[in-house]
């Protein structure tokens, strides 16, 4: 799903799409399923930490997985003379969490390290405590922002600032907790898709009713869940349909699938590291060049194709 959202915006898929053509309507529906994949990447480590001990090692061997990738493919690009080499551009490829060289990485250390202050809150709280937390928290961070969207207000990070990542693990350590899996897979699949469908069914409608009260296109914000300029990972709609996928497949009774998940997960983090790093990411976006396929009958398969081209390429 990450590598979907980074098809169809680096490779500027959506932003070349004829507005209101079918192509329009369905890249960005795709767009919208996909959209929940930041989320659970938040709800899954939330759902595991909230139980775990906080290690310094844990943090120094994700920071130098992150440096490694980050300085390696830097000097590598300087050596095969794709760039200059700069000190400046060298210091923010050793500090990626510093210099946001990965906006994702740096939030997530941001939580992890708050992790254990947030754990002491979580097992001092009973569960109607914890519920009622989570309702707060999801107002002013998730239901609030999406209606008053012309202001920052509390989540000045909106859906890519660490706060809205501490809610996110809130509502896994809820999760964890309190949770028993009901193994009705059908049910929590047609509630994820219900939400997942709402994300891009609300931005056809307020574009819809933007055009009809003489406004443009780029300001339907309310509730807006996909934007070229602005990350809402946070909003309701997302927020329901993550959780949604979240239980899906906390519901699926499978030990084989559970073993093949563990046996790839490990290495994912680095498909992410190499195929988003800002130098090697309009390279490869370049040469796959999405936009020219768009309009054409073989869009959808050359996208399937490339994504899981680079998925299984880099998991190797």
């Amino acid at each position: 799903m990450i590598i979907t959202l980074h098809f169809l915006g680096h490779g500027k898929v959506l932003s070349n799409v004829e507005a209101n053509s079918s192509f329009y309507y369905l890249t960005w529906t795709i767009e919208g399923i996909c959209y929940i994949a930041v989320n659970c990447y938040v709800l899954i480590s939330g759902y595991f930490l909230v139980n775990s001990t906080f290690r310094i090692e844990k943090l120094i061997t994700l920071l130098v997985q992150v440096i490694f990738y980050s300085a390696f493919i830097y000097i590598l690009f300087c050596v095969s003379g794709y760039t200059n080499f700069t000190l400046l551009e060298f210091l923010k490829a050793i500090t990626p969490t510093i210099s946001g060289e990965y906006w994702f990485v740096t939030m997530y250390v941001g939580m992890y390290v708050l992790s254990p202050f947030i754990n002491v809150l979580i097992k001092n709280m009973n569960q109607k405590q914890h519920m009622s937390c989570i309702l707060l928290l999801i107002f002013l961070f998730s239901i609030l922002p999406s209606i008053v969207y012309y202001s920052a207000g509390l989540n000045f990070g909106g859906g890519t600032g660490v706060v809205w990542f501490i809610v996110l693990y809130m509502i896994a350590a809820y999760i964890k907790k309190y949770y028993v899996p009901e193994y009705k897979v059908r049910t929590y699949l047609l509630r994820y898709l219900i939400f997942a469908f709402l994300v891009p069914i609300c931005k056809f409608l307020l574009e819809y009713c933007a055009n009809i009260l003489g406004g443009s296109i780029g300001n339907t914000e309310f509730l807006y869940s996909l934007s070229n300029k602005v990350y809402q990972y946070n909003s309701i709609v997302v927020l329901g349909a993550s959780v949604m996928f979240f239980l899906l497949f906390l519901n699926i009774r499978n030990e084989n699938l559970s073993e093949k998940v563990l046996h790839i997960s490990s290495l994912c983090f680095g498909v992410y590291l190499i195929h988003d790093n800002r130098y090697i990411r309009p390279v490869l976006w370049e040469l796959i060049n999405p936009p020219q396929y768009i309009g054409r009958w073989s869009f959808m398969l050359y996208m399937s194709g490339s994504i899981v081209l680079i998925f299984m390429l880099l998991l190797t």
